[in-house]
This record gives structure tokens, sequence and C-alpha cells, in this order.
């Protein structure tokens, strides 16, 4: 009797522990997702960053923080990168709309400009796909058509379209620009008619490719592709001629039909030729005769039907 009631102590001192790991893991549990549903994910600087520093896809990091601390933080990488700073920044610490140049002038402009790169202007057809598309502190790839000359004579000039320049950055649109505040950086309404003028780009450049974008603007015609602004990449191209475009869209020829040989024509009196009507002459034959050492040749001529 006694150790049936020693057994069932046991058994209930041993679902008694159980219950109490069960739980403490519950409220371990529920204490991680408490604290995983307050961490969210901002932007921060993967190195100490100088004021009027340009950001670029190597300046951000991400990282995980409490909500409290991370309330103010940027999330979004265009909202960061390719813009100018008006603060310095320590490593590790969050970017802020705050941190960025408010001021337009091209003064601020010229002082975000690393040392050794350019600023260029390109006047571009102000279509409205363009202008979504194209925004300062955006990257883009710059296109060029240009009319090559012949390589040999004879040849005729060959249309091309050419990456000139990739992993471009834009610097302003128009009037709006990396040190622009975020009132200005909004894309304006269209005006009726903005279609027909054109629209200023400026982009940074080297000098070297600033002269590249001299000649494609002189002696062909420009334009521009966004691509992202985290695709550090640089894939190199050759360029299309239009005589590839010409060959992979040229619609192929029909077979011309197979030629019948021209008919004999039927040889008549009429349509015979005199060659053909005229008589056939004798046949004749020659022979050689000896006489005392001398020779002589005498023709005769074959009897009709023989």
């Amino acid at each position: 009797m006694n150790w049936r009631v020693a057994a069932l102590v046991l058994v209930g001192l041993a679902a008694a522990v159980a219950a109490a790991v069960l739980v403490a893991a519950l409220q371990a549990g529920n204490k991680v997702q408490r604290a995983s549903a307050t961490e969210v994910e901002v932007l921060v600087a993967a190195d100490d960053l100088p004021v009027m520093k340009i950001v670029d896809a190597a300046c951000v990091a991400r990282k995980k923080l409490p909500l409290e601390q991370a309330r103010d933080g940027l999330r979004d990488s265009v909202q960061v990168v390719g813009k100018a700073l008006s603060v310095p920044m320590a490593k590790d610490q969050i970017f802020k709309a705050d941190y960025f140049a408010s001021k337009s002038s091209a003064y601020n402009l010229a002082s975000a400009l690393p040392a050794g790169m350019r600023a260029v202007t390109l006047m571009l057809s102000a279509e409205e796909a363009l202008k979504n598309l194209v925004y300062p502190g955006g990257m883009v790839d710059v296109l060029a058509y240009l009319k090559m000359p012949a390589a040999r004579e004879g040849e005729k000039d060959e249309q091309v379209s050419v990456t000139l320049l990739r992993g471009v950055q834009v610097l302003a649109v128009d009037a709006r620009s990396i040190v622009s505040s975020s009132k200005d950086q909004a894309t304006p309404v269209p005006e009726e008619g903005s279609s027909s003028r054109k629209l200023l780009v400026t982009l940074m450049v080297s000098p070297k490719d600033a002269e590249l974008l001299q000649l494609a603007q002189q002696y062909g015609q420009v334009s521009l592709t966004m691509r992202n602004p985290m695709d550090d990449s640089r894939e190199e191209a050759s360029g299309t001629p239009l005589s590839q475009l010409v060959r992979l869209y040229r619609r192929p020829e029909a077979a011309p039909p197979p030629r019948r040989p021209a008919p004999i024509p039927a040889l008549t009196l009429a349509s015979t030729p005199a060659a053909l009507t005229k008589p056939a002459e004798p046949v004749r034959w020659q022979t050689v005769i000896y006489r005392g050492g001398q020779s002589e040749v005498e023709t005769f001529s074959m009897p009709a039907g023989r």
C-alpha cells in the first residue's frame, strides 16, 4: 500500500515538473514573438560618412532595431542612394530624412560632387514616361544612337545603338536636384503641352565620359534607361546595328515558282528553217590512182539510193 502511494506521488511530481517546463517554454516563446514584432529593418551607414557625401550602394547596410529606436529611420534604398548628406554620419547610424541637404543652390550641388567628377546636363525630350522614370538620385544607363561611317570603301554607313555609359548618377532633373528638399523632389503635375518642351537632366560623370557625351549629342541622339540604384554591375555591350534589327524582323521572301521549259514548236514546211529544207548534197568519193610513180586523185559521185 505504501509503495502504491509513493508511486502516485512520484508520478504527480513528474507531471508538475513537465507542466512547469511547458509553461516556461511558452512564456519564452511569447517573449521572442513580442520582441520580433517590435523590431523593424532600417537602413544604417555601413561606414563613417562625411558631410556632403553622395550616398551610394556601398554606404548602405540593413539592420534590425527595436521599433522605438527606428521609428524615424528610412527603410527603402531609393530614399537614400544618390542623395547628399548635410551632416556627417557614424557607422551603424540610422539614415533619416532630415540628414540630407535641403537647399537646391548650384553651390550645394557642386559641393556634393566627389573629387574628379563632373556634372553634365543633357537636353532630352520631356515625354511623361521619361519624367516618371528619371529622378534626382536615381541611376541610369546612357544610350546613344549614332551613324557610323563605313569601315571600307564601297560599303554603306551603319546606324548603331550602343550603351555608352552604365550606372550613371542623376544629380538633377530640371530644378529638382539631390540637394533639394523633399517637397521639391515631388514630381510636378504635367502641364498641358509640356511633352513638346525639353527636359534638362544633369548627370555625374568622369571628365572622359563628359567628352563622350559631348560627341554623342553633337553627332547623334542620346536617351536614358533607368536601373536599380543598388545594381552596380558593369556588363559589356558591343552595340546593336540597324542591320541586326532588320535581320530579326524581316519577313522571309516567298520562293519563286518553278520555271517551266518553253514548248518546242512543231516543225512544218512553213516554219522549218531553210537549212533544213535544202536538199542534201550527194556523197562524193575520192580515189588515188598511181601510174608509174605518179599519183592523181579522181572524185566520183555516189549514185542516189546506194
